[in-house]
């Protein structure tokens, strides 16, 4: 749970939008001022201000470990991500299987929604089409037609780009 939270891109924006309003602060409040001038200088907010430490935000405990947490969330990020384009270069492709007329894809893990498929068709000729069919969670069906809509066998390459992967 913790990991999911630490890795999540939602915790990402959290926490660039807290950073955004420190920074905020560190712009409206004097940095490196004494507190002592603060109060002279007619500042208000004395209290929240002395709290929080917001005459010298940057070195804070509070902009610290907001920054510290960016840092472990994007690391985290980094590696989820690493991982899958590790396991999709190192997978091998099966190009006799492609050439079948009606092709069943079926992806390794289903995606959390529909994803949207992009398709890289080879050895085309004129009138020659492609119809995407069954497109679920899971994966799609692609036939390939000539210009007499007769089904025909064709190479193709596909990429799905979806959200999330469903969790079991």
């Amino acid at each position: 749970m913790l990991y999911r939270f630490l890795s999540s891109l939602k915790t990402s924006v959290y926490v660039l939008v807290f950073l955004c309003i420190l920074f905020l602060i560190g712009t409206i409040f004097p940095q490196g001022e004494n507190i002592d001038d603060y109060i002279e200088a007619g500042g208000k907010y004395i209290t929240i201000v002395r709290a929080l430490d917001f005459l010298d935000i940057f070195m804070s405990p509070l902009f610290i470990a907001a920054t510290f947490l960016l840092l472990i969330n994007l690391a985290l990020c980094l590696y989820d991500r690493l991982k899958i384009y590790l396991k999709i270069k190192r997978r091998p492709m099966d190009f006799q299987a492609l050439k079948q007329h009606a092709k069943v894809i079926t992806f390794n893990k289903a995606f959390q929604a529909t994803p949207a498929i992009g398709i890289g068709a080879q050895d085309l000729q004129t009138g020659d089409y492609y119809t995407l069919s069954s497109k679920s969670r899971t994966g799609f069906t692609i036939t390939f037609y000539n210009s007499s809509d007769t089904a025909i066998s064709r190479t193709f390459d596909y990429v799905a780009k979806g959200y999330g992967r469903e969790v079991t």
